[in-house]
């Protein structure tokens, strides 16, 4: 019971530091609850901590709340830990390739950063083993 109320005091921290080590500290664990809390925190470092974090989880419902969280992503750097995570968690499902393979064409041709394009392009070729052309 300490434990919990330490999580949830360090996930509630006025320091951004203490949040971003908490979402760091979770990692692999079941925590997918206080990871997707700090994964809508208003520091973007917070944010990609927790989608770094949330990419060792699986599950369909994690899938979607990342694809959400990509859409909604405005900064770049926590865009493409939100991406790389969808990754993560996506290639652990069994079947969709040809939506998946659709959906990051899609994607890419939406985005402007360049580190995200990057990524974009990483997961097709992952995927697909073609280049995105």
């Amino acid at each position: 019971m300490k434990n919990r109320k330490r999580i949830l005091k360090n996930a509630l921290s006025n320091d951004p530091c203490v949040r971003r080590e908490l979402a760091e500290k979770l990692a692999g664990n079941s925590s997918q609850i206080i990871l997707k809390f700090l994964s809508h925190d208003k520091n973007a470092l917070v944010r990609a901590e927790a989608y770094d974090s949330l990419s060792f989880c699986s599950g369909r419902k994690l899938e979607k709340v990342l694809k959400e969280s990509i859409k909604q992503e405005k900064n770049k750097i926590a865009r493409n830990y939100a991406i790389i995570a969808w990754f993560d968690v996506m290639r652990k499902q069994s079947g969709k390739k040809k939506k998946e393979l659709a959906y990051i064409k899609k994607q890419r041709k939406k985005e402007k950063a360049e580190c995200c394009l990057m990524t974009w392009s990483y997961c097709y070729y992952a995927l697909s083993g073609k280049k995105l052309g």
